[in-house]
């Protein structure tokens, strides 16, 4: 047996089923992708949560809900300078292709 199969042998385990990715903040729909933790953690909270004082979550809850109810974007619709920028690169035709 290899050194590296003996040292997964021996770390043994199994993945099991993947952790709940969403937002922490109870009833939240939008996924949890930031954490204050730098060792890990076990509470990941959504853009809209993160920073804010957990008395606050369930005012901004309902204000999520309420907007994607309605068809509301939740975020500026206007394309930033770099988006532009971006998206005009793109779109520029390529010197010499067919």
């Amino acid at each position: 047996m290899s050194r590296y199969a003996k040292a997964s042998a021996d770390v043994g385990g199994t993945a099991g089923e993947p952790a709940y990715t969403g937002c922490g903040a109870y009833g939240c729909p939008m996924p949890g992708a930031l954490s204050d933790s730098t060792h890990g953690s076990d509470r990941w909270t959504c853009r809209f949560h993160f920073g804010v004082a957990s008395r606050e979550w369930d005012r901004i809850t309902t204000s999520i809900r309420q907007r994607l109810g309605a068809g509301i974007p939740l975020g500026p619709t206007e394309q930033t300078p770099t988006v532009k920028a971006m998206l005009e690169r793109v779109r520029r035709p390529v010197v010499g292709a067919e």
